[in-house]
């Protein structure tokens, strides 16, 4: 008997004495690139409430002048919080604003991770967060510009592309929808 309570003695300070193996750690992944960002923050939020009934009244015929359409470009057509113009000249595209009290537009885009544009910018306008995106820098898609208004709402403004022969290159559209966006914010900060 006390040769077999001196083994299980001997046997248990032999485990207690015996260095445990080190833990096995597997490095995290960096080769995949994250699932989505977040959109840089609004501080300096923007209402749209007051043009939500009306929102073909934030783009005035010099803004569409700017984007190549004529003086006096034909009618506008409005739809719920979004305005489109189409020039009797079926060259000339389509111009696009959208307004989302439901959704930040920035907040989409950052969570899409595709990132196919061959045009991207992020920057700020008139001290909102604002994304320039085109899909193809040539022209043919157009382009588009992202304002975050405030953390839950945004505007988004479109030159869908002409059908001319030679597209006027992604750049140049989007240059020329920046301007136009400015104006929009000067409007929506009055």
């Amino acid at each position: 008997m006390r040769v077999l309570l001196a083994a299980v003695l001997f046997t248990a300070l032999a485990a207690c004495s015996t260095p445990a193996p080190p833990p096995v750690t597997t490095p995290p992944d960096t080769s995949a690139p994250p699932t989505s960002r977040t959109p840089p923050p609004v501080t300096r939020p923007v209402s749209l409430q007051a043009y939500l009934a009306n929102p073909c009244s934030l783009v005035q015929d010099a803004d569409l002048q700017v984007l190549g359409f004529p003086a006096d470009s034909g009618s506008a057509v409005s739809t719920r919080k979004s305005c489109h113009w189409q020039s009797s000249d079926p060259d000339l595209g389509i111009v696009r604003i959208s307004l989302d009290i439901d959704r930040s537009p920035l907040v989409a885009f950052y969570a899409d991770d595709s990132e196919s544009h061959e045009v991207h910018e992020e920057y700020y306008l008139q001290g909102v967060p604002a994304v320039t995106v085109a899909e193809h820098a040539d022209g043919r898609s157009g382009c588009s510009i992202l304002l975050a208004t405030s953390d839950g709402a945004g505007v988004t403004l479109t030159k869908y592309p002409d059908k001319a022969a030679t597209p006027v290159p992604a750049a140049t559209l989007c240059d020329q929808l920046k301007t136009v966006a400015g104006s929009v914010l000067t409007r929506l900060s009055t």
